[in-house]
């Protein structure tokens, strides 16, 4: 989303010429095929972990995440959104708070 970027994240990692790969599955960017990655890291979004019917590709994320970490036992940062996601993808759970 437009609205959610890296910011001073991305400052960070090109001042210190840190590759990365930035995607933005909202706009409807693929996932990539992360064996090639050294890391993850999953920013936030406006949207709930739990609303796949509205956001779909939220299912896939959790997939690749779950590979990631699980699978390639990939590093991983997930900021607001991003360790929601993680927290399912390994079978946890991020519930609206009453």
């Amino acid at each position: 989303m437009a609205s959610q970027n890296p910011g001073i994240f991305r400052d960070f990692a090109e001042t210190r010429n840190i590759a990365f790969h930035e995607i933005d599955l909202h706009a409807g960017d693929p996932i990539p095929k992360l064996d090639d990655y050294d890391g993850l890291w999953v920013m936030g979004g406006s949207m709930d972990v739990w609303e796949e019917d509205k956001y779909p590709w939220l299912v896939e994320e959790k997939q690749a995440i779950r590979h990631a970490v699980k699978d390639l036992k990939m590093p991983f940062l997930g900021i607001c959104l991003g360790h929601q996601l993680v927290a399912e993808a390994l079978g946890g759970r991020a519930e609206k708070m009453p």
